[in-house]
C-alpha cells in the first residue's frame, strides 16, 4: 500500500520520518481535504509507519489531470483529495507490478472549481 499527499502539504511524510507530528509549511492546494497538519498524539503517525510501504506526493497539476481524467474517462466527480492516488498512478510514481487499485473517495468539489479543471 502506498500514502498519497499533495505536495503543498506533505504533513504526513514529515511526520513518519520524524516519528512524530512536526510542523511543516503548508500551501493551498486542490486537495483541501488532506490539507492542514496532524495532531499532535495522532495515531496517524504509527498507523501509517506500520502499514504503509512508501508516501508519495503529488504535484497540483497532476490532481488537475487526475479529476479531469476520472471525470471525462471514467464518469467520475472526484475532489481534488479524493483524486490524488490516481494522480500518483497516471503520474508513474507509484510502482505498478501488477493490478493497482486506487481508492477515490469525495465528490466535495465547487461547481466552479469543477469546471475550470475541466477546461484545462
Amino acid at each position: 500500500m502506498v500514502g498519497v499527499e499533495a505536495a503543498h502539504n506533505p504533513a504526513v511524510a514529515a511526520a513518519v520520518d520524524a516519528g512524530q507530528v512536526v510542523d511543516v509549511e503548508l500551501s493551498p492546494t486542490l486537495a483541501d481535504g488532506l490539507a492542514g497538519g496532524l495532531e499532535p498524539g495522532s495515531v496517524t503517525v504509527p498507523v501509517v509507519a506500520e502499514t504503509v510501504a512508501g508516501l508519495v506526493t503529488v504535484t497540483e497539476e497532476e490532481i488537475r489531470a487526475a479529476m479531469r481524467h476520472l471525470a471525462l474517462e471514467r464518469g467520475v466527480v472526484a475532489e481534488g483529495a479524493g483524486a490524488v492516488g490516481v494522480a500518483a498512478v497516471l503520474a508513474g510514481k507509484v510502482p505498478a507490478p501488477g493490478p493497482v487499485v486506487a481508492v477515490v473517495t469525495g465528490r466535495n468539489v465547487t461547481a466552479s472549481l469543477l469546471t475550470e479543471v475541466l477546461a484545462g
